[in-house]
């Protein structure tokens, strides 16, 4: 676990992301389970970043930057208190967002730009198992149950409070303020949070930019897909890490974003 002034210097971000894990290649109705029409309901995963905003900086527009942290140095990783959930920290670089035109599977939309991340975090090296989900919340909603298998079935705002149980968990400030179905982020509180689309992209992509998936450029290695996944989720970890240690930042199930 993460007690002391070393928990303390962090603000904390659980991440349930649901973006396009695709950089090219195969469309993302291929790379998870479910298709993009009704897809499994997006899963956790956790991130903590090491001041309580994390700051990041698009190219149009430009976002203020936070006072750097202050306290002891930054591990490579550590365990949540509850669950001894592995976080994996993420150093700060710029990074070209988004796909690249011309790429399969590219959203009409999607405007590629240069984006700077400021401040490290860290990031959950697997999405939520439902075995931690269950104990903090007291619910498995997920259609294929198994306590190392992500959990699913999950609306955002329940990622939301399960963020904010954990942070109260763990002694932390929660980072929402939840009222009825509307929620505000302060950005002041050290609490677990959900992670930016950029913070997560930064984090799949792992500093290989070339690669059309995280962590490889062929699907197999790294990602748990409709033509191997027999029609169900799969157990976190099973495939091999992107170059940050981070499973399953491709394939298996959707994920949540801030």
């Amino acid at each position: 676990s993460t007690a002391g002034t070393t928990m303390q210097s962090r603000a904390h971000i659980i991440a349930l992301a649901c973006g396009v894990a695709t950089f090219s290649g195969l469309a993302a109705a291929n790379l998870y389970i479910g298709s993009p029409g009704n897809p499994m309901t997006p899963s956790p995963r956790a991130v903590t970043v090491p001041v309580p905003t994390g700051a990041e900086t698009h190219a149009e527009p430009p976002t203020s930057t936070v006072p750097p942290p202050a306290g002891p140095g930054l591990e490579p990783s550590f365990t949540t208190s509850v669950g001894g959930y592995r976080m994996a920290l993420v150093l700060p670089g710029s990074f070209l967002m988004g796909s690249a035109g011309g790429e399969p599977g590219r959203d009409p939309d999607e405007q590629q730009h240069r984006v700077e991340l400021t401040r490290p975090f860290y990031l959950g090296t697997t999405e939520v198992p439902q075995q931690l989900w269950s104990e903090l919340m007291g619910t498995n909603p997920s259609k294929f149950p198994g306590a190392q298998r992500p959990v699913e079935g999950v609306p955002w705002l329940d990622a939301v409070l399960f963020a904010n149980r954990l942070s109260e968990r763990d002694g932390l400030q929660p980072a929402y303020v939840v009222s009825g179905s509307r929620v505000s982020w302060d950005k002041a509180a050290a609490g677990y949070r959900l992670p930016t689309e950029a913070e997560w992209e930064f984090a799949a992509r792992g500093g290989q930019s070339a690669l059309l998936y995280a962590g490889s450029s062929s699907i197999e290695p790294v990602g748990w897909y409709q033509a191997n996944a027999g029609g169900s989720s799969q157990v976190v970890a099973t495939k091999v890490p992107n170059a940050l240690g981070l499973y399953d930042m491709t394939g298996n199930v959707w994920e949540w974003i801030w």
